[in-house]
């Protein structure tokens, strides 16, 4: 199995934006042509290491690299620029695939 990983950077008091912007928008443009079982996540610090930019991440699993192909070129690249449009004029993101190994 495959794990994409997209994570956004925005200034903390965008969050809540960019939070309904996946949840409406980005989690349904993305979860198709093979993505499945999305999750969102948060980087989370000690009070004490609060800072004025959020991480928030976004991840799907694909059951091969050609789903992820198929997919990648379909549906990434229009919600990303939407993204880019959308949270101008930085629009902070970067994307890791990762690959599940057994752990034994």
């Amino acid at each position: 199995m495959y794990i994409y990983n997209i994570t956004f950077a925005v200034e903390a008091s965008r969050l809540e934006e960019l939070l309904d912007w996946i949840r409406t928008y980005a989690s349904a443009g993305l979860t198709r042509d093979g993505a499945t079982s999305p999750r969102l996540t948060m980087i989370e610090g000690s009070p004490e290491e609060e800072t004025e930019i959020k991480s928030v991440a976004l991840q799907l699993e694909f059951a091969s690299l050609a789903e992820f192909g198929k997919w990648e070129s379909s549906a990434f690249a229009p919600v990303m620029q939407k993204y880019s449009v959308d949270f101008a004029p930085e629009p902070l993101f970067f994307a890791t695939l990762l690959r599940e190994l057994p752990i034994r």
